[in-house]
């Protein structure tokens, strides 16, 4: 449905959809912005608005706003904090980090934060010992 002009005018203000304005912005604006500029403030700030708002629109491409969160996966009882591997293990848990990173050790990240297998910090633990 096509929407009349009067449904863009808000008291002496006019609504600019961003698709729109991305038109202007392409078909004639980046042109007389140069030749305007400086004669009066209040015009180079809308014309750089409407610009704007049509930038936007165009990196926004055709997809939501904002991605979609992930939801959150149960933390198994066959994983444990780093905390709880540094327990097991008898070391700080900054040595528990650090053995992931050199590959020493193997973790997935979940949340931000890293889940190491029970079974993985066991057999660390086991070849501590030996």
């Amino acid at each position: 449905m096509i929407r009349q002009f009067t449904e863009f005018i808000h008291g002496d203000q006019v609504i600019i959809p961003a698709r729109y304005a991305y038109w202007l912005k392409r078909s004639c604006l980046d042109s007389i912005r140069p030749k305007v500029r400086g004669a009066d403030p209040q015009l180079d700030q809308i014309l750089q608005a409407i610009s704007y708002a049509g930038l936007r629109w165009a990196e926004s491409g055709s997809g939501t706003s904002v991605a979609p969160q992930a939801e959150p996966m149960q933390q198994s009882s066959e994983t444990v904090s780093t905390a709880t591997a540094a327990s097991i293990l008898g070391i700080s848990d900054r040595a528990v980090r650090k053995a992931i990173a050199e590959g020493r050790l193997e973790a997935t990240q979940v949340d931000g934060r890293y889940r190491i297998n029970r079974n993985d910090v066991e057999r660390a633990r086991a070849n501590r010992a030996a």
